[in-house]
């Protein structure tokens, strides 16, 4: 489990991939909550011709905002963004920064069970 706290502008965890690995047909599963409720979190790809990657790629997996209860979220990577070569997939990032994604210092997300299921 990870415990992520918006106290920069820009926080965020990164997982990168060298080489680059292939989650071609593959789902992203993750479970999250908010400490308080009502914070938000990005889901972000990137692959390696996309330098932008990161700002084509975001998802927005709460539209309601997170709740203090754990939430499941599946993202169908192909059904993700038709920008990206899923076959060639550099990095994966979530995002809970307060300029990155509208998060209060201080407010806290955590997030366990991170997988790719083929």
């Amino acid at each position: 489990m990870v415990c992520a706290k918006g106290l920069k502008p820009f926080a965020r965890a990164t997982l990168y991939f060298d080489p680059p690995i292939n989650l071609e047909g593959a789902t992203i599963v993750f479970y999250a909550k908010g400490g308080q409720g009502g914070e938000n979190l990005a889901f972000a790809m990137k692959d390696k011709e996309n330098v932008q990657g990161f700002d084509k790629g975001r998802l927005y997996p709460f539209p309601h905002r997170l709740t203090p209860e754990w939430q499941r979220v599946e993202i169908q990577l192909a059904e993700a963004s038709q920008e990206f070569d899923v076959r060639n997939l550099t990095s994966l990032r979530l995002e809970f920064g307060t300029k990155d994604i509208g998060n209060k210092p201080g407010d806290t997300i955590y997030i366990k069970d991170l997988q790719w299921i083929f």
